[in-house]
């Protein structure tokens, strides 16, 4: 087997998830191509698992979809100044910058009149595509990193 694959494994999950915010934090930044080819790659191995939702690399759709669900919740319907200013959602078009495979997406399209996602994995929004093609309020697009292919509305 693989050293890195065995190491991996004997790895605790919380450690896990600790050591790539480390390293993406010590990292020196990189440029947009590199930042694209790096998402891409990590999106054909297991997108459900790189967006570090600290359920490990068995992550089922459904914790995936409930990690989504309670991150749309705690940022933004249980934000009382946020949806004061926000008024009557249902009236709102949102741009999710980052949507990856639609994990926040899909519950912000539940609340929302439209939602466009961006993100500069194609991978991911190739996945992102078939997991919410049933919602027809949620537009997600491969970009640039640097342009928004949405009008100003």
């Amino acid at each position: 087997m693989n050293l890195i694959k065995e190491i991996k494994k004997s790895i605790p999950e919380k450690y896990k998830v600790k050591l790539r915010k480390a390293v993406n934090f010590l990292i020196p930044g990189e440029n947009i191509s590199q930042s694209k080819n790096k998402w891409n790659k990590l999106a054909s191995d297991n997108p459900r698992y790189i967006v570090l939702t600290d359920l490990g690399e068995g992550i089922t759709e459904e914790e995936f979809k409930k990690t989504g669900e309670k991150d749309f919740n705690d940022l933004i319907l249980n934000d009382n100044f946020l949806i004061q200013k926000l008024g009557n959602l249902k009236e709102k078009v949102v741009l999710e910058i980052g949507c990856g495979i639609g994990r926040t997406t899909e519950f912000i399209s539940y609340h929302f009149n439209k939602v466009y996602g961006v993100d500069i994995s194609e991978k991911m929004i190739e996945v992102g595509k078939e997991r919410l093609k049933n919602l027809s309020n949620a537009t997600i697009t491969a970009n640039d990193g640097l342009t928004y292919p949405v009008k100003d509305l």
